[in-house]
């Protein structure tokens, strides 16, 4: 699909007024751009690159004289182990999405968006930074939610509500916030990339919005690289409460070995059964006995309490 730009409205279009003066905006498949290739004025190497597989969430600009490919691994809401592959091509006044690999269509909903949003007050580079930044949203929402999340686990810490797969989550979440700060690095890259416009096609206009794009992605990465960090502290303090219980764990068990040691050792005194021991044959010896370890058990808790042992 292709729609031009004319007095502030979006015109549904055809990829052959690609060619034409009025500004546009489109979004097309891989396929699609390799049968329109010269209309588009991109050449088979640069499909070649678009259609070479890319790990992880990298992105690269090839800048050639009258336009420049963008790729994108852009980052997937529901997985960040998974991202949408597409293309951004950009002449001085034409901006077309190339969708890759995207099983969800999330880009089609993102454009489809922007369209709408757009359909009566569109100007060119608004529309143009509209669709960049639907690139920054997804990782934008992660952020919250992770944010929420820590903020729940520091109260489970906090109240010492600490559940077995705490730690296992903080690892998650910090994992994802490396591969949500390394997307934005990524984005990073190609706003400064577009700013310092080697090709000569944007105008200044354009560079102000490329300029927000770049600040915003900065700002995001910073944001990731924070909250990173705050996990790396959250988790030494569930470490630190987990050594807290532990200690107090051990502390009464120590009282209640404390206790029970001196009435070890009347059991072993009077267990010898020698036979000149007097107690043998006293009437009242069972329950002598019986009172001395109740009354070293009495003594032993108010010592420990008084000493603040528990």
């Amino acid at each position: 699909m292709y729609y031009r730009i004319a007095d502030k409205n979006i015109m549904p279009s055809d990829i052959a007024g690609f060619n034409s003066p009025e500004p546009g905006i489109g979004l097309i498949t891989l396929e699609e751009a390799a049968q329109h290739k010269t209309e588009l004025g991109i050449d088979d190497y640069e499909l070649e690159i678009c259609r070479a597989p890319v790990k992880h969430f990298h992105a690269g600009i090839e800048s050639r004289d009258d336009h420049c490919l963008i790729r994108i691994n852009a980052i997937n809401q529901d997985n960040v182990d998974e991202y949408d592959r597409i293309a951004f091509l950009l002449h001085k006044n034409k901006l077309v999405l190339i969708q890759i690999a995207d099983a969800d269509d999330s880009v089609s909903a993102a454009f489809n968006g922007v369209i709408n949003k757009r359909l009566h007050s569109a100007v060119y580079e608004a529309v143009m930074y509209d669709l960049f930044s639907q690139f920054l949203e997804n990782g934008e929402s992660i952020l919250d939610d992770t944010e929420e999340l820590m903020i729940s686990m520091e109260e489970d810490v906090s109240g010492r509500n600490i559940k077995p797969e705490l730690n296992d989550n903080i690892c998650l979440l910090r994992t994802r916030m490396s591969r949500v700060g390394r997307y934005y690095d990524e984005l990073v890259d190609v706003g400064e990339a577009l700013q310092a416009d080697d090709s000569g096609i944007f105008g200044d206009s354009c560079k102000r919005y490329f300029r927000r794009f770049t600040d915003k992605a900065g700002r995001l990465s910073q944001t990731a690289r924070v909250l990173s960090e705050n996990l790396v502290y959250l988790r030494e303090a569930l470490s630190s409460a987990l050594d807290l219980n532990m200690n107090r764990t051990m502390k009464v068990l120590t009282v209640v070995s404390a206790i029970f040691l001196p009435l070890t050792l009347i059991v072993g005194w009077y267990g010898m059964n020698f036979k000149n021991m007097p107690e043998l044959e006293w009437e009242y010896g069972y329950f002598g006995v019986a009172a001395l370890c109740i009354a070293v058990v009495v003594v032993c808790i108010v010592y420990f309490k008084k000493k603040n042992f528990f």
